[in-house]
């Protein structure tokens, strides 16, 4: 099957970067960006497209809201990458889930995304203190990161209340460090995103199965049970 790869956001480094991955994905015959300088078509109704449509979301909290009614007017799958959104945004966002198939992360690798399996394991089975740093570049405005927020999320569900902590510096992708200590030892688990493009390869694999499932929210733990 042929597909119309739909990316809100294509102006930003995410969406650059979604453009140069698309070429690894022979199944995407064309590519159509929006950003703050081409409203017009993300808030139009009855979109046209050459194949089947799927979007991904790499913008803001509010562009992802536009995005996510604009895909909700045409029935088009929509993967939701970018950090920061609050939960009232989110709660529009699950509205919308109803209607059509999205998938919401706050990170796109799915590296990341079996670490959050591991440390809600760890947290329930250690009597560990826990505490979470990451790290990201000075551009990043969102501090906890997305992906902190998540961890404590997991952690959470164990019955544990995490540390946090942030830094911004450099240009460093993104660094998250979650650390299990206890009494004569500790476990450190680490995750380093060299390249922002393992995120647009993890969006661009999503999007292309969200596009054959129903309508509802969808995370990176039903994308691995659907690979089982």
């Amino acid at each position: 099957m042929s597909f119309s790869l739909l990316i809100n956001g294509i102006d930003g480094k995410m969406g650059r970067e979604t453009v140069l991955k698309a070429e690894l994905f022979p199944q995407i015959k064309e590519i159509i960006g929006f950003d703050k300088t081409k409203k017009a078509p993300i808030e139009s109704k009855n979109f046209k497209t050459k194949y089947k449509p799927f979007l991904i979301d790499f913008s803001s909290p509010e562009g992802s809201l536009s995005a996510g009614l604009f895909c909700l007017k045409n029935k088009i799958p929509a993967v939701i990458g970018t950090t920061g959104i609050k939960e009232n945004q989110k709660r529009e966002l699950i509205k919308y889930s109803k209607k059509i198939p999205i998938f919401i992360s706050s990170n796109m690798s799915a590296a990341v995304n079996l670490t959050f399996i591991a440390v809600e394991f760890f947290a329930k089975n250690l009597d560990f203190d826990i505490h979470i740093h990451e790290t990201h570049h000075t551009a990043k405005k969102d501090a906890p990161s997305g992906t902190a927020l998540k961890y404590a999320e997991f952690i959470e569900k164990a019955g544990k209340k995490p540390q946090i902590t942030s830094a911004r510096i450099g240009d460093i992708k993104g660094e998250h460090e979650i650390v299990f200590a206890g009494k004569g030892e500790k476990i450190i688990l680490k995750h380093c995103a060299f390249d922002r493009g393992i995120f647009s390869i993890g969006a661009i694999k999503a999007g292309l199965w969200l596009s054959s499932q129903k309508p509802r929210l969808y995370s990176f733990l039903d994308f691995f049970k659907a690979k089982l």
